[in-house]
């Protein structure tokens, strides 16, 4: 009798342990539905929270994951109005997209990531000039691994450039090391 007191304290704790784990999740479902979708300006988590995730997410190897959080936050950047932002996860989208085997999407990302720069409205600022440099860094690294050295060479010849004036010299520094891999290739 004592085996069997036991066996079902153990199962009714164990049944308690999966209602607890799950009681979170059940009670957001049971809440309004206008609470459970939220709209650009209540969203659940930020878009930097998704790139935050997304970079660890590439970083450790997760390039669709990655995608798939990029391309969440720009949505919400594009919901919002921010050109700026939207082109930065756009820029880091055609990385992932590269990694993943679709290069003609990375193409067509990096693209659209130059021209919301663009069109972004905005004074040529450093924050803006810095996204252009970091859009063209990524442009030449897909060419460069596509091949095109010399275009890759050129491109990042201009985001070095752009670098310079805005005095971020990592990133200068960074532009040269992919210059000099360029020109051996």
């Amino acid at each position: 009798m004592r085996f069997v007191s036991r066996s079902l304290q153990r199962a009714l704790a164990l049944l308690i342990g999966v209602l607890l784990a799950f009681a979170p999740a059940w009670l957001a479902a049971s809440q309004p539905s206008a609470q459970a979708a939220p709209g650009p300006a209540h969203t659940a988590v930020s878009p930097a929270d998704l790139d935050s995730q997304a970079r660890h997410a590439y970083t450790a190897g997760d390039a669709a994951l990655a995608a798939s959080l990029w391309q969440q936050a720009a949505e919400i950047y594009r919901n919002n109005g921010d050109n700026l932002r939207q082109a930065g996860m756009v820029s880091n989208l055609a990385l992932a997209l590269q990694q993943l085997g679709q290069p003609f999407e990375a193409q067509r990302a990096i693209e659209n990531s130059l021209a919301l720069l663009d069109r972004s409205g905005l004074p040529s600022t450093s924050t803006l000039l810095r996204a252009r440099a970091q859009a063209l860094h990524t442009q030449a690294r897909l060419q460069f691994d596509r091949g095109e050295f010399q275009p890759a060479l050129s491109t990042w010849r201009q985001a070095d450039r752009i670098h310079r004036q805005v005095g971020a010299t990592d990133a200068e520094f960074a532009g040269l090391i992919n210059q000099a891999e360029a020109l051996s290739s």
